[in-house]
């Protein structure tokens, strides 16, 4: 076996002694290595918190602006429904003054005939009272059959214009 002089047992303790050394400056950089991670996982999981917060800020933005514009949307059709109804109103107003003033026309020596058809009142001095009586009444017969003839013509053209459009969309598919 070896025989241990000072120098041997100091340099032996130096040897532990850098050994000891070495393995806490190991353990010192093992530490701060597990501190550096710590802090880059903190980093990012504020990261991703402050990345969950703008998402949840910007969904309640959308919704806010989502519910802005249907109330938007919603006076918008209000105000079109009240303007429509003003409209109408003053549409109605005016057909019941013209009616008033027509009837008061009729009144001041108009007739309506059986045919709908506004006739002057002829005095029975006057020569041709029967003559122009049937006249006018057969020309209100006339305009009555006229009229009718015009309908049958204008839906004969629109059944013919809607049977094109038909064949014309089958033949574009």
């Amino acid at each position: 076996m070896f025989t241990y002089t000072p120098d041997k047992k100091k340099r032996e303790e130096e040897k532990l002694k850098k050994k000891e050394m070495e393995r806490i400056e190991l353990e010192k950089k093992k530490k701060e290595e597990e501190l550096e991670l710590e802090k880059q996982q903190q980093i990012e999981q504020q990261k991703q918190q402050e990345k969950q917060l703008e998402k949840v800020k910007d969904q309640k933005n959308e919704k806010e602006q989502e519910q802005e514009s249907k109330l938007t949307s919603d006076d918008k059709k209000q105000e079109e429904k009240s303007n429509n109804n003003e409209i109408d109103n003053q549409e109605k107003l005016t057909l019941q003054q013209d009616q008033h003033k027509s009837s008061k026309k009729r009144r001041r020596g108009r007739k309506e005939t059986k045919f709908g058809q506004q006739q002057q009142l002829l005095s029975k001095d006057d020569i041709s009272y029967k003559g122009k009586r049937s006249k006018s009444e057969n020309t209100g017969k006339q305009i009555l059959q006229e009229k009718e003839k015009e309908k049958e013509d204008n839906q004969k053209i629109e059944i013919e214009n809607q049977k094109r459009k038909i064949h014309k969309s089958k033949k574009d598919k």
